[in-house]
């Protein structure tokens, strides 16, 4: 059972044993809640039924820290380019064709996508090779080689 079933499973016998008790007071003295709390719970309960009572994160995600959709596009599709790149260089890279972003940025949009790895940005473009039937190009072909060589405990 999981934190978030203990969870619902005690806001639920609060709300059940209110009811077999008749008595809000004494139910929440007893399951050590405060009426408050009770009426919070049973409003929930009234308005979502068993998936009102699930916790729900108070945290607002921080929108304005995001990059642009088109910076984003355009990290993930130099990761595809050229997946031996670190997250300076690809920073660097971007910044020569009117891109602007700093390497923690890329590192960011990159954790994001499951990108953050070199061996990861490489399944990456494997599987986008896959989909879209691309030919690769000299560079990406070096670093797939450069990552078999690693692999097989030559590098």
């Amino acid at each position: 059972m999981t934190t978030e079933e203990k969870l619902i499973k005690n806001k639920l016998g609060l709300l059940e044993l209110a009811e077999y008790l008749r008595n809000v007071s004494e139910a929440c003295r007893i399951m050590g809640y405060s009426r408050d709390t009770f009426y919070r719970v049973k409003k929930a309960y009234e308005e979502g039924g068993i998936e009102g009572l699930k916790e729900k994160s108070r945290r607002v995600p921080n929108i304005k820290n995001r990059v642009s959709e088109e910076v984003e596009q355009a990290v993930l599709n130099m990761a595809l380019e050229e997946p031996a790149y670190g997250q300076k260089r690809v920073s660097d890279e971007l910044r020569q064709r009117g891109i602007f972003i700093s390497a923690a940025g890329v590192r960011c949009v990159w954790l994001r996508h499951n990108l953050e790895r070199f061996e990861k940005r490489l399944k990456a473009l494997e599987e986008h090779v896959a989909k879209t039937g691309a030919v690769l190009t000299e560079s990406q072909l070096k670093a797939l080689e450069r990552a078999k060589e690693e692999k097989d405990g030559l590098g």
